[in-house]
């Protein structure tokens, strides 16, 4: 049988790598110095450091979907028990 688990684990890890990735892009591309001889190379830099942030942060929006999903299996499945009893006894 295929243990979700490891499917779950594997997403979140991906997801927080890629949320990661995209707040360091973020913040590169705040640090990128105007360059006054040179603007060019400035707008050049900013715009490509914002897409590979934005891209970084829309495959960590479909991670938490797929994991969103995979636990929503888990819980139909009816393979975990329930964590909150209620009422309490």
């Amino acid at each position: 049988m295929f243990n979700i688990e490891w499917l779950e684990t594997l997403l979140g890890m991906l997801a927080l790598i890629s949320a990661a990735f995209s707040v360091y892009q973020l913040h590169r591309a705040g640090a990128v110095p105007y360059l006054s001889d040179q603007p060019s190379l400035t707008m050049a830099q900013r715009p490509e450091l914002y897409t590979r942030a934005a891209s970084a942060a829309v495959v960590t929006v479909v991670l938490l979907i797929l994991l969103m999903a995979s636990q929503l299996i888990e819980a139909m499945s009816g393979t975990t028990p329930p964590t909150i009893a209620w009422p309490p006894q």
